[in-house]
């Protein structure tokens, strides 16, 4: 059976700890610097998308629903004008792992994510219709692994249980 790592981890609606968060992960010893020219509305989401080894889907490695396109400097905009909660996951495979289920290339882990878009808004409690994800596959040499970003577009609709996160994983 395939050793399956799965963070899963929410930013609060509180704008001061979600810029903690991001600045801590954009400017943490060893990560690799990228132009700030957006520096007022850059996220996670920005790091997701453009950090080293992203597959990219266009200029950057962020996708979401099939057939939508994504905006990145319009995402980061609503992620730090959101004022509900932002839950952040990292699925994550060791490379043997990945090659033996498939899941060693960015389209296959995109088609997984679009299949289970329901169970995600389940889990969350979040109506479908409301639900907004994002995510970015980075092909590390060891560890190929997936970024998901998950809210509600209703503001702080939505919350995760034990259950809801067992049902994730599995």
């Amino acid at each position: 059976m395939a050793r399956f790592v799965f963070k899963w981890r929410y930013f609060q609606a509180t704008p001061k700890d979600n810029s903690r968060y991001v600045k801590y992960i954009a400017t943490r010893e060893g990560v690799e610097k990228i132009d700030d020219t957006m520096k007022s509305v850059k996220t996670y989401a920005d790091y997701i998308a453009t950090r080293p080894r992203a597959e990219k889907v266009g200029k950057h490695g962020l996708f979401t629903t099939e057939g939508m396109q994504v905006n990145l400097h319009k995402v980061s905009k609503e992620l730090n004008d959101h004022e509900g909660n932002i839950w952040t996951v990292i699925l994550s495979l060791k490379r043997e792992d990945a090659v033996r289920t498939g899941y060693d290339s960015g389209e296959n882990w995109r088609q997984m994510l679009r299949s289970h878009e329901q169970l995600l808004a389940d889990a969350m409690n979040i109506p479908l219709i409301n639900l907004k994800w994002y995510a970015a596959f980075h092909n590390e040499g060891h560890h190929p692994h997936v970024h998901l970003i998950a809210y509600s577009s209703e503001g702080k609709q939505g919350y995760l249980t034990e259950k809801g996160v067992a049902k994730l994983r599995r």
